[in-house]
């Protein structure tokens, strides 16, 4: 009984404040299902609404808007990026520093 009561209580401070950023993996301007995330699909996931399923490798449940950079890097555009969230509100998207991202925003 005590290590059932142990075990879901760990269960619950471990799920409680998950949460994830969106994390660009590829320098590349790629807009396909290969489980890299380029900049053009993490702005276009947001611009979805960031479903659970997440987007050509990018997102997913329990994602943060938040769209994570690596440092020193450059990222390839063919053309421009339509952000159509309303970049203002803090809660829809915001770009950092991969290694200086903090997750402030989780979802419970």
């Amino acid at each position: 009984m005590l290590k059932r009561g142990l075990g879901i209580g760990l269960l619950c401070i471990a799920g409680h404040a998950y949460c994830d950023n969106i994390t660009v993996n590829t320098t590349t301007d790629d807009v396909k299902d290969d489980n890299l995330c380029s900049l053009r699909e993490a702005v276009e996931y947001v611009n979805q609404g960031m479903p659970e399923a997440g987007y050509n490798g990018c997102g997913g449940k329990g994602a943060n808007p938040v769209i994570s950079l690596e440092q020193n890097k450059t990222y390839e555009l063919k053309n421009k990026i339509e952000i159509k969230k309303d970049a203002s509100n803090s809660n829809d998207i915001r770009c950092f520093n991969y290694r200086s991202a903090r997750c402030q925003e989780c979802h419970d």
